[in-house]
């Protein structure tokens, strides 16, 4: 989906050890569309996790933050994040009252991460520092998420790898 939307620079933070075995083939597969950057600290959190990625990207202005394990994102809400975007901060987007993902983070955020000292900040109080915008959303697929096989097979019919 980030590719039909126009993003040239996609880069995905994954777990050094899910970097081999039985991960290796499909890596592999989609290396040639993705910057791969394995963290072998995952222990430091998202924080840590966040820092290596943007250490990849090349365009510093704007930048969309996803959880791999929350694939379900459409064109309406990239749309919406990219109209509402914040220059000072980030935008999130809300389902009844509640947080979802992707964010979509500023310059001010990014340069704001790369140069923290810390690695192992908790990303929410990071994001906190800055100014929010929420965006009401219609449906909760910015909360979903999947954890077990069981998730993914509820799931399997939504085409996550648009």
């Amino acid at each position: 989906m980030y590719s039909a939307f126009g993003v040239t620079n996609i880069v995905v933070v994954m777990n050094q050890k899910y970097c081999e075995d039985k991960w290796a083939e499909f890596l592999r597969n989609v290396s040639s569309k993705i910057i791969l950057v394995r963290n072998a600290d995952p222990d430091f959190g998202k924080f840590h996790s966040l820092k290596l990625g943007l250490g990849h990207i090349t365009a510093k202005s704007f930048c969309f933050l996803q959880p791999v394990d929350q694939p379900f994102i459409d064109e309406d809400l990239l749309n919406a994040l990219w109209a509402n975007r914040n220059p000072t901060g980030f935008v999130s987007p809300v389902f009844e009252g509640r947080g979802g993902h992707p964010v979509l983070i500023s310059e001010s955020v990014i340069k704001s991460a790369l140069v923290e000292k810390e690695s192992d900040l908790n990303l929410k109080e990071f994001l906190c520092r800055f100014p929010k915008v929420d965006i009401k959303m219609n449906n909760n697929n910015v909360l979903k998420n999947i954890n077990s096989p069981e998730d993914y097979m509820q799931i399997s019919s939504y085409n996550i790898m648009a």
